[in-house]
């Protein structure tokens, strides 16, 4: 058997599914009397009117590891009821609220290249490290945890490389002839230390290192 799932041949969608949906999408588009779940009802619309599209025109391999032509392995696609890709990457399209609110905050242009550059900016990295302590965020699909997992990497990197850097600094004439920390039962003997014109203080620090940024769960 042939355990590769790009090598499976999956069993083809029924659109008869997807065409049921859209009629019952377009139906309460027309007909609620809510204004809010008429527009719902027309945004499903659209997503599945995508799917038919995409099945037509063979862009959809619905049942597939990589359902949609183009997009590598590890792009989320949108996918609507049933498991159908709507050929479209989940975290694609225009700017949520949310974004478009940092954005704001932040006084750059209202689009994501614009809003990542400023999250990776020393102020963005600052907040994105508050947030990580906080746990007060939410993560709908993997890519929105990106910038989160570079804040918190480039953290953990500054740290070892103070540590490494404390570690070989050499020691400053004040700690030579001091006693290392040795068991009772022996005595304790001056630590050789090489006179340097002035103390290197360590900038390690000891707080405790964060779990990374897909282990929190709290929700903003």
């Amino acid at each position: 058997m042939n355990h590769d799932a790009d090598q499976q041949h999956p069993a083809e969608a029924n659109p008869g599914y997807a065409y049921g949906r859209l009629a019952e999408a377009l139906t309460t588009a027309r007909n609620h009397q809510n204004p809010e779940t008429r527009r719902r009802a027309r945004e499903r619309g659209r997503r599945w009117r995508d799917v038919l599209s995409g099945m037509a025109d063979g862009r959809l391999t619905i049942g597939s590891r990589t359902p949609v032509a183009g997009l590598p392995a590890w792009v989320t696609p949108e996918v609507v009821r049933g498991g159908f890709a709507t050929g479209k990457p989940a975290a694609g399209g225009p700017l949520l609220a949310h974004e478009t609110e940092a954005a704001r905050r932040a006084g750059v242009p209202e689009n994501r290249r614009d809003l990542f550059a400023y999250w990776l900016s020393e102020e963005g990295l600052g907040l994105l490290h508050e947030l990580l302590d906080s746990g007060r965020y939410e993560v709908t699909v993997p890519e929105e945890a990106a910038l989160l997992t570079v804040a918190w990497l480039a953290r953990a990197g500054r740290r070892r490389r103070r540590s490494t850097s404390s570690r070989n600094s050499p020691r400053s004439p004040a700690s030579c002839g001091s006693r290392r920390s040795r068991p009772a039962s022996r005595r304790p003997t001056p630590v050789p230390c090489t006179a340097v014109p002035s103390a290197t203080p360590s900038t390690h620090s000891s707080g405790a290192r964060p779990a990374g940024p897909w282990r929190h769960s709290a929700r903003r």
